[in-house]
């Protein structure tokens, strides 16, 4: 079992198998799944990213609100930069700041938007 992002994904090219999905009971009862003499025979229960707000941004800075409504970083644009960080042990402001340079294109619609 293993989760996306990751640096891991920068380096290998792994592949996802597909299991039985999650139930309640699959990691207690192990009457529950394929494996009668075993637990934790599904997938794994998703979890998910939130993005969190101040309930008052909005009206207090709406240009930051906007931001981050735009704002959106998939797995593959993560994964090297955990890669290059975590692994490489690289600075994470001159990891950032390598990204930002490469991709223009893509953040500054998201602070020309908040900006309006």
């Amino acid at each position: 079992m293993f989760w996306k992002p990751h640096w891991l994904h920068a380096n290998y090219d792994m592949k996802v198998l597909a299991l039985p999905p999650y139930a309640k009971g699959c990691y207690d009862d192990p009457s529950w799944g394929l494996n009668p003499d075993a637990t934790y025979d599904c997938d794994w229960e998703r979890g998910y990213i939130k993005k969190m707000i101040w309930s008052g941004m909005k009206d207090k800075w709406p240009a930051a609100y906007r931001l981050l409504q735009n704002y959106t970083l998939t797995n593959d644009d993560q994964n090297p930069m955990m890669k290059a960080i975590d692994v490489d042990g690289r600075d994470l402001v001159e990891v950032v700041q390598e990204w930002l340079d490469e991709n223009e294109a893509r953040w500054k619609p998201w602070v020309k938007d908040a900006l309006m």
